[in-house]
């Protein structure tokens, strides 16, 4: 089973992956909102974010070819951990986390108390599919979509919030 999250779904699980812990929904955000993968996300280096220019350099891929990667707001907001990283912390990556069974839990506990089941096998790629679905079929960007229920398509349409939604 392919599966993705709606808006309020997204929001909901980085407002509870935020009360875990700051930089896990730092994480969380950049995975959603750039559609990387969790090791793409992990192996980001600091000094391959160009914050003026809204841009990552994704070195190790999946398919093992570089890949350029656009930073929308809120994966570079003012109070994001890759702008601290970014400046403070060359040579270094951009999130402490490791690819391992403490990441992956506290997904499952952000995903638990956000009242969201995540389809099996799937866990962080659940966010890159949210990310690709959030593209089609109008090129609209799916998260900028009101948490709510809109009386009408175009009331549906809402500023991304900056740190992520709640």
């Amino acid at each position: 089973m392919t599966g993705w999250l709606w808006p309020e779904q997204v929001f909901a699980l980085i407002a509870q992956a935020g009360k875990i812990d700051t930089e896990f929904r730092l994480l969380l955000i950049a995975c959603t909102w750039c559609g990387l993968r969790l090791s793409e996300a992990l192996g980001l280096a600091c000094d391959d974010v160009r914050l003026a220019e809204a841009f990552a350099w994704l070195r190790d891929t999946k398919n093992g070819e570089p890949q350029p990667v656009h930073l929308p707001p809120p994966s570079w907001s003012p109070s994001s951990l890759i702008i601290r990283a970014g400046s403070k912390r060359p040579g270094e990556r951009v999130f402490r986390f490791a690819k391992g069974g403490h990441v992956y839990s506290l997904l499952r506990v952000a995903a638990f108390r956000a009242e969201i089941t995540l389809p099996r096998r799937q866990a962080f790629h659940l966010l890159r599919h949210t990310y690709a679905t959030s593209k089609t079929p109008y090129h609209r960007h799916f998260l900028t979509l009101a948490a709510s229920p809109p009386t009408t398509h175009s009331s549906r349409l809402a500023p991304l919030p900056m740190e992520g939604g709640s």
